[in-house]
């Protein structure tokens, strides 16, 4: 059946205009922007920002579509702790209800900076066309720029999770002032506590926090301990204190750390405050290390106190501790094993033990005698066994471990374990007579362990088992299936179902064999093949197919014929021609598809019907089992196009043309209709020759087309612009809101870098300080700026170097201390280690370990000390005369016993070889018991003493 004449687009746009020139609306397009159901016409709605027909009542609900505003929120540059708010906004532009099912909020720390309402787990619902606005809080709290995003699900099947970025930015230098310059406690009686209060606050620029971490009083007197401090923050604007611990972050203009520090004169005597400094460490760049003087002035003396072991002058009679306050009373020393016992005495202005027992030789007796720290150590005496002889050793008071050989079971080993010749080989081995396996395939014990010239062998000589489909576990091991030694088992086989064919295998089954082939039977299909394996059988005499109604190859759907098998193929029997459908109301080709009527010849001619006028302008339709002609009633507008429209040649091209005459718009660049229409030539002319007009910033609509936004043609829409922002680069571009020019600048005043440009754009290229350009990184004291070349290093702070000669890592060595830049960079040392920037050495003590030392060469005396300490183990003390001469001085054991007096590690002579070339230093022992307790070697001869050699 042909298909029915369409209106073309020529006549739709006539059928608009013939109801514009009625006085009837013209229908909107399908889609016009809305925000109300006001805004559309008659019996449509608003739904999703667009009108459109309403939904019917059981018509299914539309899809929701999320559409967010903006997709950044950008807060700029806030101050610590000050709360900063920003909002966006969530339309729902679809046709179905959108449910936000979650507001979630990532940082890219953990301070939790970024808060969100509503948040976490909600179900709002958001009608088409409506919306829900969402607040973000940034509450800053640390020296970094804060990014994060916000993260919104919803039902919307195409965008189920949309983000939106969350900035913020630092910008600005900190700067640290202190107040007051001088820390003066003025005049301070003996016994009295004063206090003053210093304000540390950040005077910088912008919002960059300022970082504080250490305020201290330095102790260069060793006095230091006589001040005390505590920390507030003070609110400027309320005066409001609360406690702090450094380090902190104090924010521009808003808050100041108070340093209250304490003086507690009773420390002192009179005289002058100690010469001491307030320090104060933070990151301001130009003053890092910011130190303010003390000063101030005890006199008098409170009333007098018995005096304390306590530090102080607590009598007043200008001796600090006199008399040994607090002392006599026992102790526990903090030293090993029983010389613990001492007695109590004050020490440096505290209570300390002092040992008052020596060491003696070390028993069996669970107790430290010779106080190294160990019980019972190195205690061994002889010990015996039926079997022989041996040792045994002391531990926790008592005697154990005899390693004396004992009597053991006589095991199959050719050795007699008990020590009982009589007893025979093996005679008490577990295994001899126990069941065993042989070296056959299977795993069963058919045979008994026996000992024979110390070795073990076993009885089972039988042949491998082999495993049967019996149920049974034929050769003793679990590991191997019933009846693997089966040959028939896998082979194929036909099971009992009705064809001839063997499609299973045979298998073991709960000791039985039997054959996989199922039930079901193989039906022979119409395919030449011998499906059910029985030549008895023709080919398809199973398939289902077979005799069952088809349709040939004709033109028609009607199954006239029967399938058959022939050669391994099906054929359709229906060989009648295709049936036309006829427009008589049948399904003539039984096809369900093709419409009635699509058979017929006439069907789709032209023909002219009922109407005024003499245009062939329908064609024959089929409706209702009948053939009608569907020319409409209507006679043919004579349309402007040299075209006889109503077939009468007495009635002029366009004249009925209901564009004719109507007002247009010309071939201009905009869309106002500024002429009329007439009919030339049969083409209608626009008399509209006017310039196109410019759509420029200012809330209308010159070009007449709604479509183009406000300013689009506006000459300055998009040229480069500077915002407000301190500096002079042009990084944004002309925008036109509102009616009004603004520019999208909203970027701070570019910061100066140290890189050869002029990013602030004010013609000058790494204007600024140094210091502000390139940041000084670690242990670096000044930095310069190179240009292009980038920022360099200028000097390092005392005892670090730039070694490796890169910036960013600052001065990385601690020259102070380190082997291979001792001092300065380059400068290894080739013996002992680094310290105070100068190599050390090592000592060899002959007949004793080598001792490293931080002294440097030509320090006799600091070498002494600490081959002494190392040798003895103890902390040495210095007399001022060596042990023979008295011309230099020497260190000694304090613990030394009677009789080591002249036991000492004396400097700047070689008594060992009886001259003073200075290349040794001297080990002074009169007695061998002395060089023995302290494992050196008796090597010289002059009162058998042993030296130590400089390397």
């Amino acid at each position: 059946m042909p298909a029915r004449p369409r209106l073309s687009t020529p006549c739709f746009a006539l059928v608009i205009a013939l109801l514009a020139a009625c006085g009837g609306a013209a229908p909107p397009p399908v889609g016009d922007a809305c925000e109300t159901d006001d805004d559309c016409p008659s019996g449509e709605v608003c739904s999703g920002g667009a009108c459109s027909a309403p939904r019917d009542a059981g018509e299914p609900l539309g899809a929701p579509e999320i559409d967010v505003s903006p997709d950044t929120l950008d807060f700029g540059s806030p101050q610590l702790g000050v709360q900063v708010t920003q909002e966006l906004t969530v339309m729902n532009r679809g046709d179905g209800e959108l449910t936000l099912s979650r507001v979630q909020v990532i940082e890219d720390d953990s301070l939790s900076e970024y808060t969100a309402a509503p948040s976490g787990l909600v179900t709002i619902g958001i009608a088409p066309g409506e919306s829900l606005r969402i607040s973000v809080t940034l509450t800053q709290q640390d020296a970094e720029v804060d990014r994060g995003e916000l993260r919104l699900s919803t039902d919307d099947a195409d965008e189920p999770i949309v983000p939106v970025t969350l900035v913020s930015e630092l910008k600005g230098t900190p700067r640290l002032s202190a107040r007051p310059a001088v820390v003066d406690f003025g005049v301070v009686t003996f016994g009295d506590l004063r206090t003053r209060d210093l304000d540390v606050t950040n005077a910088g620029t912008g919002n960059a926090p300022l970082g504080v971490s250490s305020i201290e009083v330095t102790d260069e007197t060793g006095l230091g301990g006589a001040f005390s401090m505590e920390f507030l923050l003070v609110d400027v604007g309320t005066g409001e204190e609360s406690p702090a611990t450094l380090p902190v972050l104090l924010s521009a203009g808003g808050q100041a750390l108070r340093a209250r520090v304490t003086l507690d004169s009773r420390t002192l005597g009179a005289g002058a405050v100690p010469a001491e400094s307030l320090r104060i460490r933070s990151d301001d760049a130009d003053d890092p290390d910011l130190r303010l003087p003390i000063i101030g002035a005890v006199i008098g003396c409170a009333l007098p106190e018995v005096e304390r072991c306590n530090g102080r002058d607590d009598d007043c009679d200008g001796a600090i501790d006199d008399g040994d306050p607090g002392s006599g009373a026992p102790c526990a020393a903090p030293l090993p094993g029983a010389c613990g016992a001492g007695t109590l005495h004050c020490i440096s202005g505290a209570p300390s033990c002092v040992s008052t027992t020596g060491a003696t030789p070390e028993t069996c007796n669970a107790v430290d005698d010779d106080c190294d720290g160990d019980l019972d150590e190195s205690l061994v005496r002889p010990c015996s066994t039926s079997c022989g002889s041996g040792i045994e050793f002391c531990a926790l008071g008592g005697w154990h471990g005899c390693n004396a050989p004992s009597a053991a079971p006589d095991l199959c080993d050719r050795l007699d374990n008990d020590c009982d010749p009589t007893t025979p080989d093996g005679a008490a081995d577990a295994l001899v007579g126990a069941a065993c396996d042989g070296t056959d395939g299977d795993l069963c014990a058919e045979g008994a362990w026996s000992c024979s010239t110390g070795t073990l062998s076993c009885s089972d000589s039988s042949t491998t088992l082999v495993e049967r489909c019996n149920g049974l576990d034929d050769d003793c091991t679990s590991a191997t299936a019933d009846g693997t030694g089966e040959t028939t088992i896998g082979t194929p086989c036909d099971g009992s179902d009705a064809d001839l064919c063997a499609e299973g295998v045979f298998a073991c089954a709960a000791g039985v064999l039997a054959c996989t082939d199922g039930p079901g039977f193989a039906l022979d299909l119409c395919n030449g093949v011998d499906d059910d394996c029985s030549g008895a059988t023709t080919d398809g005499s199973g398939d289902p197919l077979l005799g069952t109604a088809c349709d040939g190859a004709d033109t028609d759907l009607c199954a006239e014929g029967t399938w058959t098998c022939s050669a391994g193929l099906f054929a359709c029997s229906d060989s009648s021609g295709g049936t036309p459908d006829l427009c008589n109301g049948l399904n003539d080709d039984c096809n369900a598809d093709t419409t009635d009527g699509s058979g017929e010849a006439a069907l789709g001619a032209p023909c002219d019907g009922a109407d005024a006028d003499l245009c062939a302008d329908g064609a024959f339709i089929c409706a209702g089992g009948a053939l009608g002609c569907a020319d409409g009633a209507g006679s043919a507008l004579d349309l402007c196009n040299g075209v006889d429209d109503d077939c009468n040649p007495i009635t002029a091209d366009g004249s009925t043309d209901p564009l004719a005459a109507a007002p247009c718009d010309g071939a201009d660049s905009d869309l106002c209709r500024e002429g009329v229409n007439s009919c030339t030539g049969g083409v209608l002319a626009c008399t509209d020759l006017t310039a196109g007009v410019a759509d420029l910033c200012n809330t209308l609509d010159d070009d007449c087309n709604p479509a183009s936004s406000d300013g689009s043609g506006d000459p300055t829409v998009g040229a480069a612009c500077d915002g407000a922002d301190s500096d002079v680069c042009l990084e944004g571009v002309t925008t036109c809101t509102a009616g009004a020019l603004t520019c999208s600048d909203a970027t701070s005043g570019t910061i100066e870098s140290c890189n050869g440009l002029d990013d602030n754009c004010d013609g000058i290229a790494d204007d600024g300080a140094a210091a502000v350009l390139c940041p000084a990184p670690a242990g670096v004291a000044v930095t310069s700026c190179g240009g292009g070349a980038g920022c360099a290093i200028s000097s390092c702070s005392p005892n670090r170097g730039n070694c490796d000669g890169v910036y960013a890592n600052g001065c990385e060595i601690d020259t102070s201390s380190n082997n291979s830049h001792c001092g300065s960079c380059g400068s290894a040392c080739a013996i002992g280690s680094c310290a105070s920037g100068s190599c050390g050495l090592v000592i060899t003590v002959e007949g004793h370990a080598n001792v490293s030392v931080p002294c440097v060469l030509g320090d006799y005396s600091c070498q002494a000390h600490y081959v002494c300490n190392a040798v003895t183990g103890l902390l040495c003390v210095h007399q001022g005369y060596d042990c023979y001469t008295g011309s230099a001085g020497s260190w000694y054991p304090p613990d030394g016993a009677s009789g080591d007096s002249n036991f000492s590690f004396a400097y700047a002579y070689d008594f060992g070889g009886g001259g003073t070339s200075g290349g040794y230093g001297n080990i002074c022992a009169c007695t061998r018991s002395q060089m023995t307790r302290y494992g050196l070697a008796d090597v010289h001869t002059y009162c058998g003493v042993g030296r130590w050699v400089r390397r």
